[in-house]
Formats: structure tokens, C-alpha cells, sequence
């Protein structure tokens, strides 16, 4: 195992490093840093050598403003998505900055993004990734409602039935049977034949009646 590099003291653009932080969800290490900003956050030690967060996120809101009177176009609710993006992985969230996930060279411009992710942008919807562990990037992106994001969290269940694999969100809308439900159903051990049929809910609570019963 290689041996761990101590980054006390050392500088990564705006951040000074003054001591460990611990590790993250991931078990990566954390480093406390001091932003020239005068702010201060906790940063992982391979986004710090690696050069991928160099402030506090101070950085994002200087960008933001450069933009704003660049393109005009800082009111509009696209901006804000663009915005958000580059919040969440410029922080240590840990399902984004401090998991790793990045935004491409290209989208730190705000026209790059406008350009690429605008035709298609419509009102009320979310930026989501196509790949949860895949960053921001081209390709990588669409929109989408806060419905299919839900459906394409990293937690989601999907469950294989009948030969078809779906989320338990799908399998719901589709049934009518509650995600929760279905989900309660599999891991009592109750046979695939009757995850989806419509029971009532005196006979959800009771285990499945053994091979050869009325209820078979």
C-alpha cells in the first residue's frame, strides 16, 4: 500500500491545507483547508493534487459573475442549472465533490453549456446523468423531472420479474402495487409468481401460503 502523502501546509491554488479531515464515505482522505476567500471547507486529497477543486467554491460564484455580465443571461432558469452543477461538485457533498464526480473543462463556461445542454432545456426540469458515476459532461447529461431522477438514484432498486428487470418505481406506475409493497413481498421470501398480484392487504401482511394450500 503506498504511503499516505501529508499535505499540511502545502497550497493548491486558493486552499491551504492545515491539517487532516478524516476520510469520507468512500474511505478516501480529507484534508481542512483555508481559502484566501477567507472561507474553509474539506477537501479530498486526490481532488487537491489532482487540481480538480482549487478554492472553496468561491471560485464557481467569481465565474458566475464574470458570466453574468458576459451573456445576460444570468436569470434565466438554464443558468441556474449551470450554476448548481458546478456548486455541488465544487463542494464536499458527498454524493458529488467528495465522490469524485466532475464537471468537464468545456461546461465551466457557462456558453459551452448553453450551447451544448440549451436546445434541448425545458422549464421545470433537472440536469441528470445518465451514468450516476460518470461526471458532467457531454454525453453524459439530459434532462430530466425530478419523477426520473428518483427513478435513476444510485439506491434505486431494480428487480428482475416476469423476465423483465425494471425500478420498483416502474414496476408501481405500472401494477398500481406500491414500490414498498413489492419490495416487502421479496424479501419475505414470497415466490415471484405473486410479487405482482393484487392482494388484499390483510393477506400483504401474512407470509405466502405453503404448495398445496387454497390460496395456491
Amino acid at each position: 500500500m503506498p504511503r499516505k502523502q501529508d499535505l499540511t501546509g502545502r497550497r493548491f491554488g486558493k486552499l491551504l491545507v492545515v491539517g487532516e479531515a478524516g476520510r469520507d464515505p468512500y474511505g478516501s482522505v480529507t484534508w481542512n483547508c483555508h481559502c484566501d476567500c477567507g472561507g474553509s471547507s474539506v477537501v479530498r486529497g486526490t481532488h487537491l493534487t489532482g487540481g480538480a477543486t482549487q478554492s472553496c467554491g468561491c471560485g464557481v460564484i467569481e465565474a458566475a459573475t464574470r458570466a453574468k455580465t458576459k451573456h445576460g443571461g444570468s436569470n434565466t432558469p438554464l443558468y441556474s442549472r449551470w450554476r448548481a452543477m458546478n456548486s455541488r461538485c465544487n463542494s464536499g457533498n458527498p454524493n458529488y465533490g467528495s465522490r469524485g464526480i466532475t464537471v468537464c473543462e468545456r461546461w465551466l463556461s457557462f456558453e459551452a453549456f448553453s450551447e451544448d445542454m440549451g436546445p434541448s432545456f425545458l422549464e421545470g426540469l433537472e440536469l441528470d446523468r445518465i451514468d450516476n458515476d460518470g461526471n458532467y459532461e457531454p454525453g453524459n447529461c439530459r434532462w430530466a423531472s425530478r419523477v426520473q431522477q428518483q427513478r435513476n438514484r444510485r439506491n434505486n432498486h431494480r428487480v428482475a420479474i416476469n423476465g423483465r428487470t425494471m425500478t420498483l418505481a416502474d414496476w408501481e406506475e405500472e401494477t398500481g402495487i406500491k414500490a414498498n409493497t413489492i419490495l416487502t413481498r421479496i424479501r419475505r421470501g414470497w415466490p415471484e409468481s405473486r410479487w405482482l398480484t393484487v392482494l388484499a392487504e390483510m393477506a400483504d401482511a401474512a407470509p405466502p401460503s405453503a404448495p398445496g394450500g387454497q390460496d395456491e
